[in-house]
């Protein structure tokens, strides 16, 4: 019998978690206080629920050294992992880069839109901006 995973997490490592909230914040998602874990030394995790079930989780270095003792923090320079957020349209992406950017997030470039001209619908559901 074949075994059919579906994909229904996602466990980011970060360095800052207010920060790191924040930033989702920024770009749309809505993240309550009261679902970060905290303890007395910060938050350590929280988790966001996407359309269809998906779970975006972020956690701590210290929680994460907990939870998975063959975890190491890269060491390397550059981004290890690539997400694509869907918006309705280039308008909405547009004032999120600018959203995010004004709050002293870093991007390595402005949004790029994958097929069609700049106004067609297709063409703003999704970008190649890549934050810092």
């Amino acid at each position: 019998m074949a075994i059919s995973p579906v994909l229904d997490q996602l466990n980011l490592i970060v360095d800052d978690m207010d920060r790191s909230v924040d930033f989702y914040r920024a770009i749309g998602l809505d993240i309550p206080d009261d679902s970060v874990w905290r303890t007395e030394t910060g938050g350590h995790h929280v988790e966001m629920e996407m359309p269809g079930g998906f779970e975006l989780a972020l956690d701590s270095k210290p929680l994460a050294e907990v939870y998975n003792a063959g975890w190491r923090a890269f060491r390397g320079e550059g981004n290890r992992t690539i997400m694509s957020f869907r918006y309705r349209d280039a308008a909405e992406v547009d004032a999120a880069y600018k959203r995010v950017t004004a709050l002293g997030y870093g991007s390595s470039q402005r949004p790029y839109y994958t097929s069609g001209d700049r106004g067609s619908p297709s063409s703003s559901t999704r970008t190649a901006t890549t934050w810092a």
